[in-house]
């Protein structure tokens, strides 16, 4: 049988992603909030993952599938960037980041969960980021960003213990896609000396780590290279 693979979040990783899994035969759905404009070999679903409620009566009517990406997240807007600076951070901003890098996980992981049986095999891998590690962390600032996604990382090692009772054989991981060619690092990019990848080059990469991907690994932070981040 073919694997069936959702991936929530149309940007750039999100669709390459898709088309990506599309190419190797998989099953696609990609889904996102806003409205799609370009015809794609899969089925593209438009659909408000802040509403539960909505969240809720897509699964319920669909077959749950083997791989699910959570590729949605948010570093800043017209009106705002990363703050270098305790004193540049303000709550309505840390809010937006919370709802933007954590939300989307724990609204689908919390239905999906509904769903698992004690033989599901899922691999969920919710992307996250380097900087959402505490004993990584050398230079502070970010702190909108760093502490949403180390929220994040927290929610998928909660949800990993849970899993290990109510779905065994399923896992899910916290994912560090390096840095990639995408609308979220454009403004720092100059800044980088590391590789930056593109979004087919990431794309690449996550699959093969979610192809390797165990229950034993279930709840950790994985980089691109399949290692191990340290919280």
């Amino acid at each position: 049988m073919k694997t069936i693979s959702w991936i929530i979040g149309a940007g750039g990783i999100g669709t390459a992603l898709a088309d990506r899994c599309h190419q190797r035969g998989e099953t696609v759905t990609l889904i996102s909030r806003r409205v799609f404009t370009e015809d794609k070999p899969y089925d593209q679903v438009q659909l408000d993952y802040s509403d539960e409620l909505a969240i809720e009566s897509f699964v319920e009517k669909s077959t749950l599938p083997d791989a699910l990406f959570v590729v949605s997240g948010l570093l800043h807007d017209e009106e705002h960037g990363p703050e270098k600076t305790i004193t540049q951070l303000e709550t309505p901003w840390l809010q937006q980041n919370i709802e933007a890098n954590v939300y989307p996980s724990l609204k689908w992981m919390k239905v999906i969960t509904k769903q698992l049986k004690p033989t599901s095999a899922m691999k969920v891998i919710c992307f996250s980021a380097r900087v959402g590690s505490i004993s990584d962390n050398k230079l502070g600032g970010w702190h909108s960003y760093r502490m949403s996604k180390a929220m994040l990382n927290m929610l998928v090692k909660n949800i990993a213990l849970e899993w290990e009772y109510v779905s065994p054989t399923s896992s899910i991981v916290a994912y560090h896609p390096g840095t990639v060619e995408t609308g979220l690092s454009k403004p720092f990019s100059k800044h980088i000396k590391h590789t930056i990848f593109n979004p087919t080059e990431a794309a690449r990469h996550c699959l093969t780590v979610r192809d390797a991907l165990t229950t034993e690994r279930s709840g950790l932070l994985i980089d691109w290279q399949d290692k191990v981040v340290d919280y």
